[in-house]
């Protein structure tokens, strides 16, 4: 396993098993004249006011990142708590056979789904944080361009990987169904990247609620009566409907919502967003390959063995994500504003992140045996090692992927799929060397070494747009936050 420096902004939070960021100040001159004016007259205020006015920024920018992330992880807990409750259900009244279609059919929808977004909400999120007065034409254009041309060609695209499976005939309703689900869930994703942009974040809450409880609610008693996977699909995306309902409702109230039809916005969208789709296919493969290769080489017992440390990093790679995803949208703001602010805001992010990381490294020291035995059973003993070396990676892949939530928001996302392809590279390479040698823990030692060369990359590609600012960091440091 690899990890993408950019997850942080390109997901938001996961409302569904299937749900899973300009180049300059030229490049938004030429597309939207009227977002770089305020721009330049935001940051001419910034410089005016100097290095303190820089610091009291950060530090309130900072109190509102620790609340917005307490909310977003929440949020991911109660998306991935849904999606838990969701697949126990199925699993006890419907059997092996009926989830395991479910899983297939999840599994293919959300690999062409994440490309089908284009990398477009992210950039959405980024430019509304930086121009709210011009939030509503933003997410006009992102929303009319997923129903226009995004989301009808990954319906077809899904539809065809989903009639690959060979699903039986009495399972097509459900695929049609699961597709339309998969859908809504997506938009549901652009509505909580809108709420994420304004800094509303408690305001993703409501429709994960509202979505989860109805869904939950409404399917026990459905599956109790001996109902089928089908009706159990219905009823999810009647779910997902109605929570997609909910959010528009309150995104009303802090952005215009009509679609924009307007093909120079489109095309300015499109070019900000297309290096993160590249970047799609490219992750898809690399987060499982180091599996694949492991399986073909040495068989699935060492997959499962790699896997319960694979699993717990990934868990936890999805909570720091949800930090992450508050930070994007205030970095995105600041940069614009002043950029001494938005660099201690960085550095700040990356010392919550080395300590998290510090923090589960540590925890794998400490009771390695009583981790593994908890989750996992007694037959897991055994990875006690790999598992220490993939904690020792999540401190790597929780910095490079803050680093990679920064190149998005100064506008560099163009370096997301040269640093994804050589991530790939090196960890498809790695991985020959070593599992011949070493099995699982050669997969373990690979993830590692492609962690520590991802976050060097991005880091070399985010150092030079630092070197502008002025204002001494540690003098901004001991401003912002007297500590």
């Amino acid at each position: 396993m690899t990890s993408c420096p950019f997850l942080g902004a390109l997901f938001s939070v996961p409302s569904s098993p299937c749900a899973s960021d300009i180049q300059g100040t030229l490049t938004v001159a030429h597309a939207s004249p009227g977002i770089t004016n305020r721009l330049c007259d935001s940051a001419a205020r910034a410089g005016e006011s100097g290095g303190v006015g820089a610091a009291g920024s950060a530090g309130l920018v900072l109190a509102s990142i620790r609340r917005d992330s307490a909310i977003q992880v929440l949020c991911t807990v109660l998306g991935m708590g849904c999606s838990f409750a969701l697949y126990s259900l199925m699993g006890h009244f419907l059997g092996p056979s009926p989830l395991g279609v479910w899983a297939a059919t999840s599994a293919a929808c959300s690999m062409v789904f994440a490309f089908g977004s284009l990398g477009i909400d992210a950039i959405a999120c980024r430019e509304m944080a930086k121009a709210p007065e011009d939030s509503g034409r933003i997410f006009g254009s992102a929303l009319a361009m997923r129903l226009t041309v995004t989301f009808p060609l990954v319906i077809i695209l899904t539809v065809v990987l989903i009639g690959s499976l060979r699903l039986p005939r009495t399972f097509w309703q459900f695929a049609v169904t699961y597709v339309a689900y998969a859908g809504l869930a997506t938009l549901s994703g652009l509505i909580g990247k809108a709420f994420q942009a304004r800094q509303r974040f408690g305001l993703q809450l409501v429709p994960i609620l509202f979505y989860g409880l109805l869904s939950i609610l409404v399917i026990f008693p459905m599956l109790a009566k001996g109902r089928g996977i089908t009706s159990v699909v219905t009823a999810t995306a009647a779910g997902q409907f109605l929570g997609v309902v909910v959010g528009l409702s309150l995104l009303r109230r802090l952005v215009e919502i009509r679609p924009r039809w307007i093909w120079s916005e489109w095309k300015w969208l499109l070019r900000e967003s297309y290096p993160l789709a590249i970047s799609m296919p490219f992750l898809a493969a690399y987060v499982r390959i180091d599996s694949v290769m492991l399986a073909a080489m040495k068989g699935t017992a060492s997959v499962g063995l790699y896997n319960s440390g694979y699993t717990i990093l990934m868990a936890c790679g999805g909570l720091m994500a949800a930090v992450q995803s508050a930070i994007f949208p205030s970095l995105s703001r600041l940069y614009a504003e002043s950029r001494e602010a938005a660099h201690y805001v960085f550095l700040r992010g990356l010392r919550w992140m080395a300590l998290a990381g510090t923090f589960v490294f540590g925890l794998s020291l400490v009771a390695p045996r009583m981790i593994l035995r908890l989750l996992f059973g007694p037959k897991f003993l055994q990875a006690v090692f790999s598992f220490q070396v993939l904690m020792l990676a999540a401190l790597f892949l929780f910095l490079n992927n803050t680093c990679g939530i920064a190149l998005t928001a100064v506008g560099q996302q163009r370096w997301a799929p040269r640093i994804t392809i050589a991530g790939l590279g090196l960890n498809v390479i790695l991985n020959l060397l070593l599992i011949p040698r070493l099995d699982y823990l050669g997969s373990s030692y690979a993830t590692l070494a492609t962690e520590i060369f991802v976050l060097v990359f991005a880091y070399l590609a985010l150092r030079p747009h630092w070197r502008r600012v002025t204002t001494p960091v540690l003098k901004l440091t001991r401003a912002a936050d007297p500590e």
